[in-house]
Parts: structure tokens; C-alpha cells; sequence
């Protein structure tokens, strides 16, 4: 029987071989620089956000609803803050968008578009968006950080949302501090304009400050125009228009801030800031003069535990007699890890007017998970 033989395949020359080895280690060369240019990306790319559950008691709760049909002050549960934050960091740009999605709903918080000047060595900041108004301290702190439930009330009262639209500039170098900003002047709580300017006018807004770590001191001032609205009634035959009264804006504020170390106990921070003020009071038609302060102790023991209290004063017109506000509140956090804390905090709001105090004291128990 005969043997047929078959044909073997060339076999490949070792250069043939070398050259495809070569050819390989090329493509997973360009792979892993493609995969470095990704990481290298995505590592510019920083996600935060913190959520606050929380449980307010409250001396005054009453059910259904007030005399004005909105819902009554009540014991209750809440998401008080849901907040996500993107953040991507540049040679020359910054992006940050945040959103809060709580109780209320959910809403637009900072969006932010920025130039980093990147020679001078100053930190220069140029940003166009929305943001808070670079006034103060307590404004500028975030909530995630602060002990207290809420802002104090001046704080509160004068900046309501705590931001606006328009240009901000920012400077950094050693222990110069400086910020400033051209803004609409609505704040994003204005429930008639929403994101419409009132009036063509622009307010402005800035701060300066020194930071020698232990102590930071700070001076600000806010100026600008507002427009007081008093709607057109509709129905009426003929309708009536609306009346709308212009009136300047005004704050100056100081604030100070002093960090210690406690032998055997731990750091120490005492707080303060004062407000002085012109505004408009809608109601009445007339001009105001609203004046307020708050000053607060931070006791931390260790890392992991700390007592804080807080005073603070607000009264919306010094014009009047006996119209003011004292808050005295103080609580304790607790920190189970860097990402997880729980507060107790209870308020005592006392005012001026009236013969006797209202009831009408908070007790706030919150925690809060962060990443």
C-alpha cells in the first residue's frame, strides 16, 4: 500500500517570529497608554455628596394646616439634605455641579464653570455659574460640616439659598484670602422671579480675609439694588398693576474664627460673626435696618467625639424696639467613622416681643452618611 505524504507548512524564520512578537508588544503598548489616558481622566473626576436623615421635634407642632393653608410646623421625619456632587480638575478649568434631592425635592444647587490661571502662582479663580455668595464665614461652610442643624438666623434672614448667578473672582497666596463677585441679587429662593433678575441692576458681593491657620479673621461687604413687588390684583375691574418699589441693598460683616489644642482633651474652635444691614421690608413698604450676630464653641474630644453650643441674635429692623430674636442652642456628635455621624442638637429660640416666650424650642436628632 503506498504512503502518501503530506505538505508540512513553511516553518516561520525567527525574524518572521520577531516580528510578530514585536508587532504584539506595539498593540499592547497603545493599549495601556490608551488605558493611562482614561485613568489619568477619570482620576480628575471626583465624586462627593452626603445625605442627612433626621428627626425634628418640635414645642409648637401643630397638624393639618395654618391660617396662611400651608402646612403647619410638625413633629417629624425628613431628609433634610441629599446632596451629590461632581467635580473635575484641570490644568487651566474646573467643573462642579450639585444637586440636593431632600424632602423639598429636588433642586439645582452649584454649577460651576472655572478658569484656573495657572503662571502667576496666586491661585486665581475666574467662574461663571451659580454659587454662594462669597460673603462671611457660616454662608461659605457647608452644611455637611456644620455642628448646628441650620445656619444662624441672620445668615438665614438676609441670604436666603445661600446662593446666586453671576461672575465670581477668587484669590489665594499664603495667607491673603480674597473673593469677590457680580451677582444678580434674587438669590435662587425667590419665588416670584425664580431665575429672573428682578431689575437690570447687578449687586456685588466680596470678601477679604488673613488665615494663619490658628486664626482667621475676615471683613465683607455686599451692595446692590432691589425691587419691591406688591402685585396687581387681576380680578379687579379695571385690573390693577403691579407696584414696584426700588431700594438699595446693603451688608457689612466681620467674622473670626481661633483654633486651639487642649492638652489631653483636643482642639478647641470658637467662632463669631456680625452683621450689619439695609434692607426693605415688603410688607410695610419701608426700609429696615437688620442687625445680627452668632458666636459658637467647639469642644472635640479625641477624634471621634465633640460638644458644641451656639448663640445667636437677629433682629430684622433696629429702627423698632423689642423685635429681635436670641437662639441658644448646643448638642453633641458622635463619629462612628469618617463617613457616618449622629447628632443631637436642641435649640431655645427667645424672643423680645410679647410678654411671655413662645414655646416654640427644637429638639434635632440627624445622621448623617458622607463619601
Amino acid at each position: 500500500m503506498a504512503t502518501v505524504e503530506t505538505e508540512q507548512p513553511p516553518t516561520a524564520s525567527v525574524e518572521d517570529r520577531v516580528a510578530e512578537l514585536e508587532a504584539k508588544l506595539e498593540s499592547m503598548k497603545e493599549d495601556s497608554e490608551l488605558t493611562k489616558g482614561i485613568v489619568e481622566q477619570l482620576a480628575k473626576i471626583k465624586l462627593s455628596g452626603y445625605i442627612q436623615g433626621r428627626f425634628e421635634w418640635h414645642d409648637d407642632s401643630k397638624d393639618g394646616v395654618d391660617a396662611a393653608n400651608k402646612p403647619a410646623t410638625t413633629t417629624r421625619f425628613l431628609v433634610r439634605r441629599g446632596r451629590l456632587k461632581a467635580t473635575y480638575l484641570g490644568q487651566y478649568a474646573e467643573f462642579m455641579l450639585q444637586i440636593d434631592a431632600a424632602s423639598s425635592g429636588v433642586s439645582l444647587k452649584d454649577a460651576e464653570a472655572t478658569f484656573i490661571e495657572p503662571w502667576s502662582g496666586w491661585d486665581l479663580r475666574f467662574t461663571v455659574g451659580q454659587f454662594k455668595v462669597p460673603f462671611g464665614y457660616e454662608l461659605l461652610q457647608s452644611s455637611g460640616e456644620r455642628q448646628m442643624p441650620e445656619r444662624a438666623r441672620v445668615i438665614t434672614t438676609l441670604f436666603p439659598g445661600e446662593r446666586d448667578r453671576g461672575f465670581r473672582f477668587q484669590l489665594k497666596h499664603d495667607w491673603l484670602r480674597f473673593y469677590a463677585a457680580v451677582i444678580n441679587g434674587n438669590t435662587v429662593n425667590d419665588s416670584l422671579y425664580g431665575g429672573n433678575d428682578s431689575n437690570a441692576m447687578k449687586d456685588f458681593a466680596g470678601r477679604l480675609g488673613v488665615d494663619f491657620d490658628w486664626l482667621v479673621i475676615g471683613v465683607s461687604g455686599y451692595i446692590g439694588e432691589g425691587v419691591g413687588t406688591k402685585l396687581g390684583d387681576l380680578a379687579a375691574m379695571p385690573p390693577t398693576t403691579a407696584v414696584l418699589t426700588k431700594y438699595t441693598k446693603a451688608r457689612a460683616g466681620l467674622d473670626v474664627q481661633a483654633y486651639f489644642d487642649v492638652p489631653s482633651v483636643g482642639g478647641l474652635a470658637l467662632k463669631g460673626e456680625a452683621i450689619i444691614a439695609k434692607d426693605f421690608d415688603a410688607k410695610a413698604g419701608a426700609a429696615t435696618t437688620p442687625f445680627g450676630f452668632w458666636a459658637a464653641a467647639i469642644q472635640s474630644f479625641g477624634t471621634d467625639f465633640n460638644l458644641f453650643i451656639r448663640a445667636d441674635y437677629f433682629d430684622p429692623n433696629t429702627d423698632k424696639a423689642s423685635d429681635g430674636t436670641f437662639t441658644f442652642g448646643g448638642g453633641a456628635q458622635y463619629f462612628f467613622s469618617p463617613h457616618v455621624k449622629l447628632g443631637a442638637i436642641y435649640e431655645h429660640p427667645i424672643s423680645e416681643a410679647g410678654a411671655s416666650d413662645k414655646k416654640d424650642d427644637i429638639l434635632t436628632l440627624q445622621m448623617q452618611a458622607m463619601f
